[in-house]
């Protein structure tokens, strides 16, 4: 448990001071590990957003196993701490990462107290300390992203001075658990709604190869078939004139004819049916691909004849 000093919950930015500086700072180090740290803070796609009920409610239960007017459930990005979870009526939704005693809760992930922020010489002038709400007391539980990255913290705070005993602090460690569980699942629920999307424009996909298969197998294997059909009927209608060869070769193009002309009927019928089977019988049966303005057979390689 590191005993250090507490986050002004309702710190303010200085209207004179463009880049504040103060104790919640940044720390110098690894730029890569903040950077990576940064990237799990906002793949939750919670900063700036008011989660409700689902985080506000573990705030609260925080709140009240402490005995404190105000708890928050912090996530700390570049330049400032974003509090999708609260409880109390003087509990802001935003501060300068500057002022903020969660910013320094997340160097470790150890509980993080200060008894009493006013006799503290690293945040006694801090605007939440020196000014309302008169911040006196913070106990803070520091959230990992299940990968090592400390994106936020769930804080109790409290307006007199206080002594965080073991039975507080495993409270904030189990809610600490519940919160990351709650601010991840927003992630999750991201990324499952880009998964959606993806299936969507695959299956509109899908049906649009699904259109343009079956109208080229109508154009290129029924036309031609046509075409030979009705010549293999002329010759039919004259086979009396013809010599034994020329009779046989006449049934078999017949015959051919008739069991392409069945595939071709069977392929149109299975394409229509099914996006998938579209794609699996373009791959299957007319090794199809997609040119310029239409789909067009893919020739054959011609054997080198040497």
């Amino acid at each position: 448990m590191a005993e250090r000093p507490a986050n002004d919950p309702a710190a303010e930015q200085p209207a004179d001071t463009e880049a504040p500086t103060g104790p919640g700072s940044p720390p110098p180090g690894d730029p890569d590990a903040e950077r990576e740290r940064l990237d799990a803070v906002r793949a939750t796609g919670l900063i700036g957003v008011e989660a409700g009920e689902r985080l506000d409610r573990i705030a609260r239960q925080a709140a009240q196993a402490a005995g404190t007017p105000m708890a928050l459930i912090s996530l700390i990005d570049d330049d400032r701490q974003w509090n999708p979870g609260v409880h109390g009526p003087e509990a802001p939704r935003e501060a300068p990462r500057a002022f903020s005693m969660c910013s320094k809760a997340i160097e470790t992930p150890e509980a993080f107290i200060v008894p009493d922020a006013s006799k503290d010489p690293e945040w006694a002038d801090a605007p939440g300390v020196a000014g309302p709400p008169g911040v006196r007391f913070y106990a803070g539980q520091p959230i990992d992203d299940g990968e090592g990255h400390l994106i936020g913290v769930l804080c109790v705070i409290d307006t007199v001075p206080r002594v965080a005993d073991d039975a507080l602090l495993t409270s904030l460690r189990d809610l600490a658990v519940w919160a990351r569980q709650e601010l991840l699942s927003s992630s999750r629920t991201a990324d499952g709604e880009a998964d959606a999307v993806a299936t969507t424009d695959r299956l509109q996909e899908l049906e649009r190869l699904q259109s343009l298969v079956v109208s080229t197998t109508a154009h290129e294997l029924r036309t031609p078939l046509t075409v030979l059909r009705v010549h293999a009927e002329l010759l039919e209608s004259v086979k009396d004139s013809l010599g034994p060869d020329e009779r046989a070769s006449l049934e078999a193009i017949t015959g051919a004819v008739t069991r392409l002309q069945d595939v071709s009927d069977g392929l149109v019928s299975d394409l229509r049916g099914s996006a998938g089977g579209a794609e699996e019988a373009l791959r299957r049966w007319l090794r199809l691909e997609e040119g310029s303005s239409r789909v067009r057979p893919v020739s054959e390689p011609e054997d080198d004849e040497d």
